[in-house]
């Protein structure tokens, strides 16, 4: 078994990867082919429009031709993929070789979704700068602009004791999310 660089660097220090990958959990059904019925199961780490990480059990050898079912969030898609390379005993990175036009679609449209989690999560790492980190969220979801900043009230709340009756309207704040 061939060991693999974490960053898939050559040894040039060149960045091979034609896409980007992006770091998510999914599940993963591996079905190796030709099929003699074994299936294996993983959990997916990272994701790109050109492959991902599957990290399993039971490590298929480098060129093993895969049949994958794969299920991350909401979507799920099947691709015929190649085993690339195996990283130590964890896992193995495996290239989609094939996608039906409709799998290509839902892989494209997850990535996109992916890439705009990380973006937001990049930047909600810089808000820390801010005054305020829903300025950053503000620009992806206009609803959360209407928020301000938190306002501690200086009047504790009530006490409650086992069995007293409460006003709940006394307890309720208005909150207007439609601006």
């Amino acid at each position: 078994m061939r060991e693999w660089m974490p960053d898939r660097l050559s040894l040039d220090g060149a960045n091979r990867r034609r896409s980007p990958r992006f770091g998510c959990s999914g599940l993963a059904n591996i079905v190796c082919l030709p099929s003699d019925g074994a299936l294996l199961r993983g959990t997916i780490r990272n994701l790109s429009v050109g492959g991902c990480f599957i990290e399993t059990g039971l490590l298929l050898p480098c060129g093993a031709q895969t049949e994958i079912l794969a299920r991350v969030e909401a979507s799920s898609f099947r691709a015929l993929a190649q085993v690339r390379a195996v990283l130590g005993r964890s896992g193995m990175c495996v290239e989609f070789v094939r996608l039906s036009s409709g799998g290509e679609d839902m892989l494209a449209e997850l990535v996109r979704h992916l890439a705009k989690m990380r973006a937001i999560a990049s930047a909600m790492g810089s808000a820390k700068l801010l005054e305020h980190p829903l300025d950053v969220m503000g620009e992806t979801f206009p609803i959360l602009r209407s928020f301000g900043p938190v306002q501690i009230s200086e009047v504790p709340p009530p006490v409650l004791k086992p069995g007293s009756v409460v006003d709940a309207g006394a307890l309720i704040n208005p909150l207007d999310l439609f601006v």
